[in-house]
């Protein structure tokens, strides 16, 4: 008799524990699903306050802290796998890769002779993995640039894997205007692929 009401007790108990763990999924889920839809909104926003004329707001206004619009300093296009995603100003507190594309701290712009850009981004599943379809790119396609009024367009020339190490070593033609795009490799966490491009 004590037996079979220690059984009734842990089955009860178990089921307990059984239907919190799924409220908790479920509540998981929808909170995953709301954060997700409101990247892409406040990214949509952004694209549309850029192309709206933003593009030429002084970067003392470059970490203004509305929720609602990332202040975009230039804006990354690659048609072929239909992307089209805004880049921060370089001293924003929205510049890295847990949020945004992300621009080197060193890099230049394409009205620079000779300029070198680095833009960096996940290529996971996530929301914010704007790279995760690089790896359908090959030498020959291209890529644009939005910047100040105009659109520079690029031409893949390189594709090449690193170590991931926290260091990249650049292989490019100096002579040339160059964007270099990294993200990790695909199915390999160990590497990262580099995409060098050159101004048309």
């Amino acid at each position: 008799m004590i037996k079979n009401k220690n059984n009734k007790i842990f089955k009860l108990i178990f089921i307990f524990i059984g239907i919190l763990l799924i409220i908790f999924g479920a509540v998981s889920l929808f909170a995953h699903n709301g954060e997700i839809k409101t990247i892409y909104k406040v990214d949509d926003d952004s694209l549309n306050a850029y192309f709206k004329g933003q593009e030429n707001i002084s970067s003392r206004y470059a970490d203004d802290s509305n929720n609602n619009i990332i202040k975009y300093i230039a804006v990354l296009e690659i048609p072929k796998i239909n992307l089209k995603q805004g880049i921060p100003y370089p001293n924003s507190k929205d510049n890295n890769v847990n949020r945004n594309i992300m621009i080197t701290k060193n890099s230049s712009f394409p009205d620079k002779e000779k300029g070198l850009m680095i833009l960096a981004s996940h290529s996971g599943n996530s929301a914010i993995s704007y790279f995760k379809n690089l790896y359908k790119l090959s030498k020959g396609d291209t890529l644009k640039i939005h910047y100040n009024n105009n659109i520079y367009e690029y031409k893949i020339n390189d594709i090449y894997e690193i170590k991931k190490n926290g260091t990249l070593n650049v292989r490019r033609d100096t002579s040339k205007n160059t964007v270099i795009l990294i993200t990790c490799t695909k199915n390999n966490n160990k590497t990262q692929t580099v995409y060098v491009a050159y101004r048309k």
